[in-house]
């Protein structure tokens, strides 16, 4: 099975906004949040995937 999991693309394109206009800070801090969001919806899928598998 395969999955792609996105936070989408406004994020993506806030975070090079802010790298652009050199607010580093802002920028670091929008991709940490993203890759948080991604991590835990990446162990909420596991944890769906796992669960009926488990039952069966």
């Amino acid at each position: 099975m395969y999955a792609l999991l996105t936070v989408g693309e406004k994020i993506s394109h806030s975070s090079t906004r802010a790298f652009a206009q050199g607010d580093y800070v802002r920028g670091m801090m929008l991709d940490a949040m993203a890759d948080a969001a991604l991590f835990s919806m990446e162990a909420g899928l596991q944890r769906a995937l796992r669960q009926p598998a488990r039952s069966g």
